[in-house]
């Protein structure tokens, strides 16, 4: 018997993200007053749960379709939020791989305080039982070997999982342990005694119930802090995501008391059976069954996620006809449909012909790349997008849309699905949520004066600009060299801090040539893309990517000539770097890329409270990039978290003499930009507030320090975002030695917030 609830108790889908430039696959989130479950996890979720104001409470239950990047990106930061919302526990549910993937994260995912359970299955080519719980029971459909015949007109399983199947106790007899990687770096963990822990042993100490005896700091102690590479799964992963068929409650009718007595039914527990739909027996002859004194109510509702990432995956799926959903639903009435499919799927014949088979009741929403138009997710930071360029054109580009889609939709069934649109689970209505949609044609306004009355700008202001541009100081004549440095270009990609923001943490698309590309981080930063390349292949093959161990350009010299001469053989000489340790919690460094030939430094100082080491490399820098990420009042949680003040970034440029200064990697509180960047003594250094795709040369930032006023008005009226940017176990800054290496290289900072330097 399934579950059930009141008639009038609200169930609704909402599409968290679609498919657009902003995200790699769709989320779509099933809501309950008392609980939730997300449907796939892409990067930028998280962010999108802030963006639309969804709250993350009642949030248990994940659903993925496959463990690759497209559907699973954002887990990491998901179950990060989730335990700092003091969550005790969330559960994972997908198909075989799962546990790899969040095993993947082990160096940079750890909270306490949550347990988080997998329920990882075999997917296979008929309809499985995979979860249930109090509101819902969800099968899973994958597809056929390829060498299996598709000739199966079966598609349920007799065979059915409990709510509790494959999960972490069922790997007991099949222990994925850890293998020694090829190479591992000096400096770090060299004989780890957890090293043949399991996958589950893993997971439990990523995300730790309760505090053990086991502490954070002792990274040679724990199975997540192994540097031990993973061994690769017993079988080759199946790629291909799978499809859910999610089954709500029954919903219960009006009970009639009276009309119970009279059949002879006594108050008490025999009334809970027949409201909960059972039937009773009446002095042990008489049945009444529930729809004998309970008025209304209905089977309850299911729909169903229909998956295909490629043609060849169609044809190996055996598409469920409605009866066949029918008869696995157990009475509920299929509702929706929601196509999360390769547009060349739904172009095939034989999938419209499948959709054709469906009654008109049913609802079908269309969610892909070519058929979605490419709307903006995060409207509030487009829309500052827009202002900002409406102050500085050259410096802040608007964000790119498309209200058409590259493909029209083809059928008529089809609707395309929007995140402004809230589907009522239980009465199969569709209601909009247009309010939240931006205003489209601001970005297509040929009007600066228009545009800015429409966003709400101060009357003047552009007249205000005008007369900033056209009152500039007398321009000095620069040098040989310092014309040099004034001609780089600094874009910042992304400016926020560690939790998702409304107005930072930018998406950058970028092509890259298929030239060899050269990576410099970490043993860490390696060891999870290669660990994550056994999910799905990212591009890593060999000849196509050349790795720089950056732990060696701290070493002695055994380990570090080696890498020198890679580093000699492919990079051109005239560059030297100096990679300084900076202090902050745990392994973070600076990086100082200094031209001897053209004369010029810039100095990006990653997360680090001020540092001497990092003021002492960067003297006279042409440009510092400093962390801000704390207002001037919070010094004391800025000492507690390594991080720097404003007031204290502003320090560190002064005192290492630099002629300009950006500051960025903000916490969410403060969106606005500082009094304390207007002060008088700093006329000798240009210091400017980064914003996501903020894109400037050196020599510009003058200019750009001008609009600060400017930019202060723009500002005022945004919402403040009371977030925390590190977790609670933060462990105290350690700091470091300063560390010289003279060849061209890219340090690894840790830093949440890139840049990208471009020569013009």
């Amino acid at each position: 018997m399934r579950p059930s609830i009141g008639a009038n108790s609200p169930i609704s889908i909402k599409p968290v993200l679609v498919d657009c430039a902003d995200s790699s696959s769709t989320s779509l989130l099933l809501t309950f007053d008392q609980s939730r479950y997300l449907f796939n996890c892409p990067e930028n979720t998280s962010r999108a749960f802030v963006q639309s104001r969804i709250p993350q409470k009642n949030l248990n239950n994940i659903f993925l379709s496959t463990p690759r990047v497209s559907h699973s990106a954002g887990t990491y930061g998901m179950l990060m939020g989730l335990a700092d919302g003091n969550k005790q526990s969330a559960r994972l549910i997908g198909p075989a791989g799962l546990r790899y993937m969040l095993a993947c994260g082990r160096l940079f995912t750890r909270r306490q305080g949550m347990s988080v359970h997998i329920n990882e299955f075999e997917p296979t080519g008929t309809l499985e039982e995979v979860f249930k719980d109090q509101l819902i029971r969800v099968y899973a459909l994958g597809n056929h070997p390829r060498d299996q015949s598709q000739n199966d007109s079966q598609v349920i399983s007799n065979r059915k999982r409990s709510p509790d199947s494959s999960t972490d106790a069922d790997v007991s007899n099949k222990r994925a342990k850890l293998e020694p990687a090829n190479s591992q770096p000096p400096g770090v963990v060299q004989s780890v005694p957890d090293s043949h822990a399991t996958l589950p042993e893993i997971i439990d100490d990523m995300f730790r119930a309760t505090g053990t005896a086991r502490a954070f700091g002792k990274k040679n102690t724990t199975p997540a802090y192994s540097y031990q590479k993973l061994q690769a799964p017993d079988k080759s992963l199946n790629a291909d995501p799978v499809s859910y068929l999610v089954i709500g409650p029954r919903l219960r009718g009006k009970f009639l008391p009276d009309k119970a007595k009279r059949l002879g039914v006594k108050p008490g527990p025999d009334f809970a059976k027949l409201v909960n739909g059972e039937s009773i027996q009446v002095n042990g002859e008489t049945v009444v069954t529930s729809d004998m004194c309970v008025e209304g109510g209905s089977a309850g509702s299911a729909f169903f996620i229909s998956s295909i990432a490629s043609l060849d995956q169609l044809g190996r799926t055996t598409l469920p006809n409605p009866a066949c959903l029918s008869k696995v639903s157990d009475g509920a009435n299929l509702v929706a449909v929601y196509h999360l499919v390769h547009e060349d799927a739904v172009l095939d014949e034989r999938y419209i012909q499948w959709i054709s088979t469906f009654g008109s009741d049913v609802t079908h929403f269309l969610s892909t790349p070519s058929h979605t138009p490419n709307l903006f997710t995060f409207e509030a930071s487009a829309l500052l997008q827009l202002k900002l360029n409406l102050i500085a054109p050259r410096s802040f580009p608007t964000p790119h849309y498309s209200l058409a889609p590259i493909l029209p939709c083809s059928s008529p069934n089809l609707n395309l699905l929007s995140r402004y649109e809230t589907f009522t689970f239980n009465s199969t209505r569709l209601t909009s949520d247009n309010n939240a949609q931006v205003d489209y044609t601001l970005f297509s306004c040929s009007s600066r004066s228009h545009l800015a009355s429409k966003l709400g700008m101060k009357p003047g202001l552009l007249e205000e600009l005008k007369s900033i541009e056209s009152n500039d100081d007398c321009p000095v004549v620069p040098t040989e060299e310092a014309r040099l440095a004034n001609e780089i270009i600094v874009t910042t990609l992304g400016t926020g801090s560690a939790a998702p923001s409304k107005y930072r943490n930018g998406i950058y698309f970028r092509f890259i040539p298929p030239s060899i590309l050269a990576a410099v981080c970490q043993y860490g930063i390696y060891l999870y893309l290669s660990e994550k390349s056994i999910i799905e292949p990212l591009g890593l093959s060999i000849g196509r990517v050349q790795w720089f161990n950056s732990e060696h350009l701290l070493q002695s010299s055994d380990k570090r000539l080696p890498t020198m001469r890679k580093v000699k053989d492919l990079i051109s000489s005239g560059f030297e770097i100096e990679t300084i340790p900076v202090t902050h919690w745990g392994k973070c460094f600076a990086v100082c890329i200094e031209h001897k030939i053209e004369r010029w430094k810039i100095v990006f100082s990653g997360d680090t409270k001020p540092c001497q080491a990092l003021i002492d490399a960067g003297q006279h820098a042409d440009l510092l990039i400093h962390e801000a990420s704390l207002g001037p009042e919070e010094t004391e949680l800025a000492e507690t978290k390594g991080h720097s003040t404003i007031d204290q970034a502003i320090q560190v440029a002064l005192q290492m003499n630099a002629k300009n200064c950006v500051l960025n990697h903000f916490s969410g509180r403060y969106p606005k930009i500082p009094p304390s960047i207007n002060t008088s003594n700093d006329q000798q250094m240009n210091i400017v507030i980064s914003f996501d795709f903020m894109s400037c040369k050196i020599g510009a930032i003058h200019d750009l320090q001008k609009f600060i006023p400017a930019l202060e008005q723009m500002v005022e009226g945004l919402d403040i975002e009371e977030t925390t940017d590190a977790g609670p176990s933060d462990p105290p800054p350690s700091s470091g030695k300063k560390s010289k290496c003279k060849k061209k290289e890219a340090g690894h900072t840790g830093a949440k917030d890139s840049g990208k330097l471009n020569r013009t």
